[in-house]
């Protein structure tokens, strides 16, 4: 999705646009240089992380200064999700940076912002209500006073025991599996109803996001009912 017109940045004439075919490995670049310190990025985990995503979008804005160097990204991955029972595509925001030449002073901050009003402009629709990240509090200022995001102070985690299983003689078994199948999708369904907001927990969600996940290897477990019942659970 592109604006009808590029625009230049207010940013020291940084051009902002939206990702285009072609931007990979100018990205992958930056994302490793922006992020050094931390294990390097491979181009086979930025594909399966901004090309092969459930939803199948790549949701990215980018500053660039000369001839394609980028020196700002703002990136979301989408998910299928429930929004108080209805179907909606929130985003996961993600690498978002700025190249370390201008995080001081208020260069870097006028620059996400750019960039963040740009992903709003180019990305944000009818189905998009949601958005979520775990941003650095720097970050996390910029956002709230220039961009209107709401922040969540807190993450709470809600447990409960799984109960005994019913007396009529039903038993399960746990076994790993490779991959999740179609049994997911129809365990999902009876599932779903008890939970209002939520991601999709449906097979072509939990693959991708494990079994086909490029740098760590998952245990994959279902536990079906014994002698060839419903699926019960997975991990």
């Amino acid at each position: 999705m592109e604006p009808a017109v590029e625009r230049s940045g207010s940013c020291l004439h940084y051009k902002v646009r939206p990702f285009r075919p072609g931007d990979e490995e100018a990205l992958l670049a930056f994302h490793n240089r922006a992020f050094a310190g931390h294990a390097p990025r491979s181009r086979r985990h930025w594909d399966w992380k901004f090309r092969e995503n459930p939803v199948g979008t790549t949701e990215i804005v980018l500053a660039e200064k000369g001839q394609g160097r980028p020196v700002a990204v703002y990136a979301v991955v989408s998910h299928r999700a429930l929004l108080d029972g209805q179907t909606c595509r929130p985003g996961l925001q993600t690498d978002l940076a700025v190249d370390s030449e201008l995080r001081t002073g208020l260069g870097g901050s006028r620059l996400i912002v750019e960039i963040g009003e740009t992903y709003q402009s180019c990305f944000l629709a009818d189905d998009v209500r949601l958005e979520w990240g775990f941003p650095e509090p720097e970050l996390q200022r910029v956002c709230l006073r220039h961009l209107k995001v709401g922040v969540l102070r807190d993450v709470v985690f809600l447990g409960r025991e799984p109960g005994p299983l019913p007396e009529n003689g039903t038993s399960v078994e746990v076994r790993p599996c490779a991959r999740f199948g179609a049994e997911v999708d129809e365990l999902w369904q009876r599932c779903r109803s008890e939970l209002g907001t939520c991601t999709l927990r449906d097979q072509r969600h939990l693959n991708w996001r494990y079994a086909d996940h490029p740098d760590v290897t998952y245990t994959l477990l279902e536990a079906p009912s014994s002698h060839g019942g419903a699926l019960r659970g997975i991990a």
